[in-house]
């Protein structure tokens, strides 16, 4: 069933809100209280906090390629290549300054997505030498992104509310489904 612009609302509400919940418990932490262990192994409360940065940024510019129909890439440069930079801060940046910048990077995604110009069911298009995520709609960015700070909120280990009712009801079985039919997610059996 296609969804509608109520409940799109709803779902831009719930990320927006889900973020807010994950940049307060970021802003209460000290250096050290960052570099610690999340609930996700081998992750930080950093490496989570860039990751998420980084994913409001290639989604803002995933949607506005899509608007202006021009091709996009979650990876410009290429997974292999680029997704190690972006679990990392910058050169040059602070610990604190990822934190700060993932506000904003949210709150641009948030005032896109808010906007009257998003259509929903248009197509983000990648490079054909740029393959990650395959032709989706815009609708299914906005899943895919409730679905990162739902599930990363948890990760951070700092106490955030369980899941939303909303995302286990609306994006946790699109994600599911979608799992299993993504090629970047099987690995060739070794011998």
């Amino acid at each position: 069933m296609p969804r509608t612009d109520d409940s799109r609302s709803r779902l831009v509400t719930a990320t927006a809100l889900r973020t807010a919940e994950i940049l307060e418990a970021l802003d209460g932490l000290d250096e050290d209280a960052l570099l610690a262990p999340s609930e996700l192994p081998e992750w930080s409360r950093l490496t989570i906090a860039c990751h998420l940065r980084y994913g409001a940024e290639a989604l803002c510019g995933m949607t506005e390629a899509a608007l202006s129909g021009d091709p996009a890439a979650y990876y410009p440069e290429g997974r292999d290549r680029q997704r190690p930079g972006t679990l990392v801060p910058r050169p040059g940046e602070s610990n604190l300054a990822v934190v700060a910048s993932l506000a904003h990077r949210s709150e641009e995604l948030t005032r896109l997505w808010s906007s009257d110009e998003v259509l929903w069911d248009l197509d983000v298009v990648e490079p054909p030498d740029k393959p990650d995520l395959g032709t989706v709609d815009l609708g299914r960015l906005l899943m895919l992104r409730l679905t990162e700070v739902e599930v990363h909120g948890v990760d951070l280990g700092l106490d955030l509310p369980d899941w939303s009712a909303l995302f286990v009801r609306e994006a946790l079985p699109m994600r599911l489904a979608w799992l299993n039919t993504r090629r970047t997610n099987h690995e060739v059996a070794q011998k």
